[in-house]
């Protein structure tokens, strides 16, 4: 028997793509990764669809998905030049990259990959718009809209009235419960972005329209804020 050489072949020390290093794979643990840090359900869907969306513009573009196979290049020219031509906006760009950056940061820190492709990718520089706001007369003829004399109008009005008095985000909005209203105090708690608890006051008058609406809805309890 011949002595065994030292060398061995490039195609044996080169190392298959496993399962473990798919991007399915990973990124089931970056969500798994989510749960535990305990985000809120906003973000945690929001990483989900950011990511399958980015992983679809990769195999659209027949590029390697694996994670370790991404390149800086890649981010580059598939996500941003990509997006850019088929006109989506500066801010629709970045959301993907936020999502992007989130997932890879996760692999690097976990030690799943050696070179991160979106260490020094930066975001796109969106334009700064000037946001027009609501006259008083167009305030007056938005509150005009809802049909009051049905329970909906009644609902859509004290909506719109809570979104003006209080100026809190429309998910937010949707987020309170009817145990979050404290009438004693005139507060409303609010669950905000990373699970940042506020409590918004409300005025004589938004009181009254609450309450006139939570009668008519029925079925409902109040608790002091704590």
């Amino acid at each position: 028997m011949g002595r065994r050489t030292n060398k061995i072949s490039p195609n044996i020390l080169q190392t298959s793509k496993t399962d473990v290093e798919s991007f399915e794979y990973l990124y089931n643990l970056f969500v798994r990764d989510c749960k535990i840090r305990n985000l809120s359900e906003h973000t945690f869907r929001y990483y989900k669809n950011e990511l399958l969306k980015f992983v679809k513009r990769l195999e659209r573009n027949e590029v390697d998905t694996f994670p370790a196979a991404i390149t800086e290049g890649t981010i580059q020219d598939v996500v941003i030049l990509g997006m850019m031509n088929e006109g989506k906006k500066e801010a629709t760009i970045n959301a993907n990259l936020r999502a992007i950056r989130s997932f890879f940061n996760f692999l690097e820190k976990e030690g799943y990959i050696v070179a991160n492709p979106v260490k020094n990718v930066k975001l796109v520089k969106q334009k700064r718009t000037i946001i027009q706001t609501f006259s008083r007369d167009e305030i007056h003829s938005l509150l005009r809209q809802p049909d009051r004399s049905t329970f909906t109008g009644i609902r859509d009005y004290t909506l719109m009235m809570f979104l003006l008095e209080t100026g809190v985000r429309v998910r937010e909005l949707c987020d309170i419960q009817t145990t979050d209203i404290n009438f004693n105090d005139g507060v409303v708690r609010i669950d905000g972005k990373g699970y940042k608890e506020r409590h918004v006051p409300i005025q004589k008058t938004m009181k009254k329209q609450l309450a006139n609406y939570l009668q008519i809805r029925g079925n409902w309890t109040q608790r002091r804020c704590s």
